[in-house]
Parts: structure tokens; sequence; C-alpha cells
């Protein structure tokens, strides 16, 4: 069992919370559709189109949905958004750091 420390949502108490990783599948996805109500957002991850060959349509199979609450889903575009800013500010320090060493 593989386990993670993490600290719970800034809004909620202080306290940590342990991530268990006991049955993790990982699949990779390149594709999705959400869907939203007022109580929930679905998003549903594909891994890609494929062909029908009886019809010749392209079919995207979806291998995982998850639904999260419009809270959580907030909470995630935020958590990815700033991933994605980290992500984007070491490539651009490596690249300024390779151009300073020419």
């Amino acid at each position: 069992m593989n386990e993670t420390d993490v600290q719970s949502d800034p809004e909620a108490e202080q306290a940590k919370v342990r991530v268990r990783y006991d049955k993790t599948e990982a699949t990779f996805a390149s594709q999705f559709v959400v869907n939203a109500t007022r109580e929930e957002v679905i998003v549903n991850f594909s891994s890609g189109y494929i062909a029908d060959p009886q019809t010749n349509d392209r079919l995207l199979p979806i291998q995982t949905r998850i639904a999260m609450s419009p809270s959580g889903a907030a909470r995630l575009v935020n958590t990815l958004t700033q991933v994605l800013r980290n992500m984007q500010e070491s490539k651009q320090e490596a690249k300024q750091e390779s151009a300073d060493s020419e």
C-alpha cells in the first residue's frame, strides 16, 4: 500500500489527510466529455477515438466517469491551473538556464 500525506482544503480545519492508493489504476485520457447539472459535474474520460468499421463513424469510448459537486469541480480546476502554471514556470526557468549557459 502506498500512502501520501497531503494538507486538507485550506478553508477547512487544518488537518492532515493521508491518501491511500490501494487499488489504483492509471488510464491515459486524451479526450473528455463534460456534463453538468445544478447538483453535479460529470467528466467522462476516453483514450481517444476509434473507427467503427460498420458505419465508418468515429466512436469515443468512455473508460472512466467521475462525478463531483460544483465546489469539488471548482477545486479541481484551481488545482489543475496551479499545477499547469508551475509546470510552465519550470519549463521557462529551464529554458532560461539553458540560454544563460550558452
